[in-house]
């Protein structure tokens, strides 16, 4: 769905427009809740008071892991929001071509995502190291999108940035649930404050970004991203300590 959602996406809106689009995720959408109804309901117990919850979110202990999921929710918004804007931007608002393009990309991309989590999952394997390599490699990627002219420069660019990608997020995701799994009981108080740390980096994001735009050009604020890339490699200083 992931490969198939922008084409279709700009199929829509290139032959219907927009309200068939919201009308078709509303659909969707609804057709996604009505499943919860059948997932079994796991009992949970949340033991952290409010307040209790705020410490841990802020003790010194989770400080590595909130920074690297707070970077994470910052890149998020760059990458789902920012970057679509500066495609639409460049490509003059060809959204069936952006669509296409986008398809491609993340149609190779899954393919190597699956082959990478079976690699990750091999006795002897370093996920640290894999984050820190893949880290710096997806930052440059994010450098490169600024000067992104063309369809073709799009797609040559974009490739390779979600290629790396793989190699920085398939390992903070296998990082951090390997930690959420130690967690024993307080699996679920560690998800909130994980959740916490990722919604408010995306909070910070967009707001720093609504206001650096006033002043440059859209495609300079992805040093924000750039900087979050880097700052992933803090979960490893959480689960080290």
């Amino acid at each position: 769905m992931g490969a198939i959602g922008p084409i279709a996406a700009g199929f829509i809106i290139a032959n219907a427009g927009y309200t068939a689009l919201f009308g078709t995720i509303i659909v969707l959408l609804i057709a996604a809740t009505i499943s919860y109804a059948y997932v079994p309901e796991t009992p949970t117990h949340f033991d952290w008071s409010w307040k209790e919850t705020w410490l841990q979110f802020r003790s010194q202990k989770r400080r590595g892991l909130m920074v690297g999921e707070f970077a994470n929710g910052a890149e998020t918004i760059v990458n789902i929001i920012v970057w679509p804007i500066f495609l639409y931007t460049i490509l003059d608002g060809d959204l069936f071509s952006i669509g296409a393009i986008s398809t491609v990309i993340v149609g190779v991309t899954i393919v190597l995502q699956l082959l990478l989590g079976r690699y990750l999952d091999g006795k002897g394997t370093s996920k640290t190291k894999t984050l820190k390599i893949g880290s710096f490699l997806y930052a440059i990627g994010w450098i490169l999108k600024i000067f992104v002219l063309s369809a073709a420069q799009v797609f040559f660019v974009g490739l390779y940035h979600n290629i790396v990608r793989i190699f920085s997020h398939t390992p903070f995701s296998a990082i951090v649930y390997d930690m959420s799994a130690d967690q024993g009981s307080l699996v679920d108080e560690y998800t909130v404050i994980r959740e916490m740390a990722n919604h408010l980096g995306r909070t910070a994001a967009l707001l720093v970004v609504s206001i650096f735009t006033l002043f440059i050009p859209i495609g300079w604020t992805f040093f924000i991203a750039v900087a979050a890339s880097l700052a992933l490699n803090m979960v490893y200083t959480a689960q080290r300590g």
